[in-house]
């Protein structure tokens, strides 16, 4: 979990969609109806007038996610919370004075006429979360949250404890949002701001939270590509019939070029003695967000490190019936991976 300053700026974050489908059917298994507490509402409609007692009767309402989500957001103490409110401290003074700014007031209203409810997104969580039950059946539902990201500067789009996950509801209000264009976020990221976006990259962060890439200093090429390669194919997994350009946050147009020069793209990295390199430098390109890969140029896809091992996995575990998707996750010998897999794109 990060802790972040708070920002009185409004700087949004967010995602898009677009082509192709992942392997898995389609079938919903039928959990439980899955609960979205709106903390958003519930703080935008405390009295400012009494604030510390809004802010009080809130901690009482939401006693865990309370605590959790200020100190991430505004490095507030967890514990001291409540008793810091009667002294009216610099941290509440602050974000008294942002939830009653005038721009964060606006964005408040325009999140009710996007989601006046949240019932498909919670059908669509229940129903991943049913699946992930099934792959991993002693993890909990977590409790799932929305929250205000612009009262810190739209940032973190997603954030998770253990049983726990918390989305930005305003990161995802449609990639023409008038509060993302005035803003410095390059067009690349925030044209994935959008609804279509919101329960993709909200389960991506899940797993990657309880997933984490290899340890810094202990990871190639090749095994950061099958890292990411694994947290998609889980994805495929918890949302068959999803667009796979909304898992990786591809255009249509990305889409098809990855498709179209998924062997040119492998060539690439072989021809360069990529696979094998520990050095970050010599391949953070072909994995870090990026309008597209500069070496491949201005009409290629960006992250084609992580769509390749995104192809890779979903080969191994074709050939591989008998591995289940826990069986991947713990799998920590990428070579391993590659070699049973026989990917050989054509």
């Amino acid at each position: 979990m990060v802790k972040l300053s708070l920002l009185t700026k409004i700087l949004p974050v967010c995602c898009v969609l677009f082509a192709c489908v992942g392997p898995g059917d389609d079938s919903s298994p039928a959990g439980a109806p899955l609960e979205i507490h709106r903390f958003e509402r519930a703080l935008f409609a405390i009295d400012t007038t009494q604030f510390a007692a809004s802010m009080q009767k809130l901690a009482e309402r939401y006693p865990s996610f309370f605590n959790t989500h200020f100190r991430n957001i505004f490095g507030v103490i967890p514990g001291d919370t409540v008793q810091m409110l009667s002294g009216d401290p610099a941290p509440f003074r602050s974000i008294r004075k942002v939830v009653s700014n005038p721009y964060v007031r606006t964005v408040a209203s325009d999140i009710d006429s996007v989601y006046p409810d949240l019932e498909r997104v919670g059908a669509s969580l229940s129903a991943a979360f049913a699946r992930y039950g099934e792959f991993f059946p002693l993890e909990p539902v977590p409790a799932v949250f929305t929250y205000p990201a612009s009262i810190s500067g739209f940032r973190p789009t997603v954030w998770n404890a253990d049983s726990l996950l918390a989305i930005g509801i305003d990161c995802f209000l449609g990639a023409d949002y008038y509060y993302y264009r005035t803003t410095t976020f390059p067009r690349y990221i925030t044209r994935r701001f959008t609804p279509d976006h919101l329960v993709p990259t909200a389960l991506k962060g899940y797993i990657q939270y309880h997933f984490p890439p290899p340890v810094p200093g202990q990871e190639t090429f090749l095994s950061a590509m099958i890292h990411e390669g694994k947290v998609l194919y889980l994805l495929d997994r918890l949302l068959p019939g999803t667009a796979d350009s909304l898992k990786i946050g591809y255009t249509s147009e990305q889409m098809n070029w990855a498709a179209d020069y998924e062997r040119d793209i492998w060539a690439w990295f072989i021809q360069r003695d990529l696979l094998y390199s520990s050095v970050s430098r010599d391949y953070s390109k072909y994995l870090d967000e990026a309008p597209f890969t500069t070496d491949l140029g201005p009409h290629s896809a960006p992250r084609v490190g992580a769509f390749t091992g995104w192809q890779i996995v979903r080969k191994y575990m074709e050939e591989n019936k008998a591995t289940t998707p826990a069986d991947l996750m713990d799998m920590t010998d990428a070579q391993q991976i590659l070699n049973k897999s026989g990917y050989k794109p054509r």
